[in-house]
């Protein structure tokens, strides 16, 4: 892993609710698009204790919440949007 990454890494687990522009300050990296190429390579990176990506759990829970939607009848959904 590059210097500049580790320093993204640190720097976000740190701050998880950070912007691009101030992990960008912070970690002295000359643009927010290098920042945001960074911050994509590490959610590709599996996890160190379980080997998933996070965007494979992005992935993983999009079609939970698709095939739960789909299970439905059209009127089913209308009837759990009104709240019946």
């Amino acid at each position: 892993m590059s210097d500049t990454r580790q320093r993204i890494k640190k720097y976000r687990d740190k701050h998880p609710g950070a912007t691009v522009r101030e992990i960008q300050k912070a970690c002295d990296v000359s643009s927010p698009s290098v920042v945001h190429f960074h911050l994509k390579k590490l959610e590709r990176k599996p996890c160190e204790c379980c080997g998933k990506t996070i965007e494979a759990e992005r992935e993983r829970a999009a079609r939970i919440v698709m095939r739960h939607y789909m299970d439905w009848s059209p009127r089913k959904q209308a009837d759990a949007i009104l709240g019946k």
